[in-house]
């Protein structure tokens, strides 16, 4: 390689900082306990940083004639991360943030408490996974030209260029911020997660991902249309069978029934009267 004009990595659009999202929808999966998924919504529409992607691993020293070598002895899956907030005049994200952390957390308002959001109730102790209860922040990084371009299919969201999961998540610092009369800065609220570990998926692996997703959508929507065939086949031939016996499958062959009915009643008022 004699320059960087002939790098063919750079071939390729660099990577934008801005260009990603986070989703907490996996985060409570869902309404639990007063956690509306709106509100993992504002926090994902309010949110500007986050740090993503640490890895680390312990190690120990071995000598061996007068040197020094390093061996890896674990890799440390435990860790944290904060995300950046920019707040509303509602103040919504800081009654999310105390809502998640008044959940996880044993809670400072204890003496007062009511039995609401703000009872001494650690939230981490009901966790469930097999609820679909995950505890997971997702962080997925895009390409700007396809989500300019790209039109999503069978409802799925554009597919993007890596994804970092997140699991066990739970709120262990919400900082503090500065209230000032000689200040035109807007209110911004910082939130510290630790997490269980996490997991990396590249462009491949997730291509592979959403073809899976549409083929398993074609399958189940074909399968939805097959049963719905064959109930209309079912309930076409009911009412056939309604129409040749004179039974309720048919509104003429219903009618004729009815008639011969009553028919069969007046002859037997009739015969009743002479006798």
């Amino acid at each position: 390689m004699d320059s960087i004009w002939s790098n063919n990595f750079y071939k390729s659009s660099p990577a934008l900082c801005w260009v990603f999202k986070v989703s907490f929808e996996q985060y409570f999966g869902g309404s639990v306990d007063g956690f509306p998924i709106e509100y993992m919504d504002i926090l994902s529409r309010a949110m500007t940083d986050i740090q993503v992607g640490k890895r680390e691993s312990e190690y120990t020293s071995v000598y061996y004639g007068g040197l020094e070598f390093k061996k890896l002895t674990r890799a440390i899956n435990s860790n944290n991360f904060t995300i950046k907030f920019n707040e509303n005049k509602y103040y919504k994200v800081t009654e999310i943030l105390e809502k998640i952390y008044n959940k996880n957390n044993m809670n400072q308002n204890y003496p007062e408490s009511d039995g609401s959001d703000n009872d001494n109730k650690p939230y981490n102790t009901k966790r469930n996974l097999s609820n679909n209860i995950s505890y997971k922040i997702i962080v997925k990084m895009y390409d700007p030209n396809r989500l300019a371009n790209d039109i999503p299919r069978h409802g799925q969201e554009i597919n993007p260029m890596a994804r970092y999961e997140f699991f066990g998540c739970q709120l262990v610092s919400l900082d503090d911020f500065t209230l000032s009369y000689d200040s035109n800065e807007s209110v911004t609220r910082s939130a510290t997660f630790v997490y269980d570990y996490m997991k990396f998926t590249n462009y491949d692996d997730l291509n592979n991902e959403a073809k899976q997703a549409e083929y398993e959508a074609t399958k189940d929507a074909k399968q939805k249309a097959a049963e719905q065939q064959r109930h209309d086949r079912e309930t076409a031939g009911g009412y056939n069978r309604g129409a040749n016996t004179g039974g309720p499958g048919n509104s003429t062959g219903g009618a004729a029934a009815a008639a011969a009915a009553a028919a069969a009643a007046r002859r037997a008022a009739d015969g009743a009267a002479t006798r």
